[in-house]
């Protein structure tokens, strides 16, 4: 391998983030490599196509009508499917329809705002609302953001909400063809001898205006040099500990950047997919999500309006921090479990309807070390201070930067891609005189 090219910008990690800033910096007329530790590109996007519908193992749902997300699927003719938006809900034995669901959820997330900046669970001992309300929240809160309510910030939350109610975020889309999709078009036309797998950082040696990236690829140690890096890893990576695989060292070390990534937290999810033989949840109550807060799998989907055998079972936060460690064999035990009471149907008759699981361990791959971020409190002035660059020469970008209300999302990672890389033409323009 040629390590020695002459290259403007390097980027580190080829999921949505990393391929948004090489597309836009490509097109800037930059020379870019992209380096990624993985045989694939897509990151935390992995869509399996071993059925006869797509199978979302990472990232699946398109939230809303993000500005980023929208021309991208319009100029690569992606069609989406709506989710629709009917949940039962699991209690006490009784599985009904909960047509209220997010009107309890805003009912009691409305009245952040008065609470300033403190834990979620600090909130939620003071909030004026119903036992049931309260516990459907939290279960929400920590589902959705993967997060502990006793360290997620409130006024991230309050943002996030905002945020979602500007782009119709409790719409919930899917890509026909699968979200990989669009991963594959954002690397679309763009030079294959400049994209390198199975390429892990594990160095960077660094000064204003220069960068050395110690790598190791399959034909060895290697040393890459550009004037200006993009770093687009999870920040689980960043959070690792030196010398553990996938670790990135800094030397100089950022400072800085270390303090605010500590206001940064890694959210944890359990998600996997089951196939079944039949379709034995369909009823006269046709349901896109079911919510069961005390069962060990509290978020349970279908592929509706999909015809599809599939069902996709959800633990974030400490629910899902409880079954990290398990077997795919028991993960699916307590998956049967769960919809034995659910449904009521019994264990072995749910065990001889299974066709097949489909799970992957983003909680122990080594190169994403858990979902994906959340804030504790004063985490978004964390988020915001590891966006900024490092004397024009060190750039971040990925979902974890974001701090306008969007973290854990694709259209995060899109729109901090394409800042960064804005950020970097700007930079050489300069430079340039221009």
């Amino acid at each position: 391998m040629d390590c020695k090219q002459e290259i403007d910008v390097l980027i580190i990690g080829a999921g949505a983030a990393g391929l948004t800033a090489w597309r836009e910096l490509h097109s800037a007329g930059l020379r870019v490599v992209l380096l990624e530790a993985r045989e694939r590109i897509g990151g935390r996007i992995l869509t399996d196509y071993s059925t006869s519908s797509p199978i979302e193992l990472g990232a699946e749902f398109v939230h809303g009508n993000p500005k980023t997300v929208s021309p991208i699927l319009e100029k690569a003719r992606l069609e989406v499917v709506e989710s629709p938006d009917s949940r039962m809900f699991f209690d006490q034995g009784r599985l009904c329809p909960c047509g209220e669901y997010w009107k309890i959820i805003q009912a009691v997330n409305g009245q952040i705002e008065s609470a300033g900046d403190v834990a979620y669970e600090d909130f939620l001992k003071e909030v004026e609302a119903p036992a049931l309300a309260k516990r459907m929240t939290k279960s929400y809160v920590e589902g959705f953001n993967a997060a502990h309510a006793e360290l997620i910030s409130t006024r991230a939350i309050a943002i996030a909400d905002r945020a979602a109610a500007d782009i119709d975020g409790e719409r919930q889309f899917r890509i026909r063809a699968g979200y990989i999709s669009l991963v594959e078009w954002l690397a679309k036309g763009l030079p294959s001898e400049s994209l390198h797998l199975q390429t892990t950082v594990r160095e960077i040696h660094w000064e204003q205006n220069r960068v050395e990236v110690l790598a190791d690829t399959p034909d060895g140690e290697c040393i890459f040099s550009a004037a200006r890096l993009v770093v687009t890893v999870p920040l689980g990576v960043l959070k690792a500990s030196s010398g553990a695989l996938g670790a990135i060292q800094f030397n100089p070390a950022l400072s800085g950047k270390e303090a605010a990534i500590e206001h940064l937290e890694v959210g944890h999810v359990i998600k996997f997919l089951i196939s079944f033989k039949e379709r034995f949840w369909e009823s006269d109550e046709r349901f896109a999500f079911v919510i069961s807060i005390d069962e060990s799998i509290p978020v349970w989907w279908t592929q509706e309006p999909l015809t599809s055998n599939v069902l996709t079972g959800w633990a974030g936060g400490k629910a899902g921090e409880k079954l990290i460690n398990l077997s795919r064999e028991e993960l699916l035990n307590r998956a049967i479990d769960s919809l034995s009471r659910i449904f009521s149907k019994s264990v072995d008759w749910l065990h001889g309807c299974v066709d097949k699981i489909y799970y992957h361990d983003w909680n122990n791959d080594p190169f994403c070390r858990g979902s994906y971020s959340y804030p504790k409190v004063g985490g978004l002035q964390g988020a915001q201070i590891l966006s900024e660059p490092v004397d024009d020469t060190i750039f971040f970008a990925g979902e974890a930067t974001d701090f306008r209300g969007a973290f854990g999302t694709v259209h995060a990672a899109l729109n901090s891609g394409i800042s960064a890389a804005q950020d970097i033409t700007r930079v050489f323009r300069r430079s340039a005189g221009v």
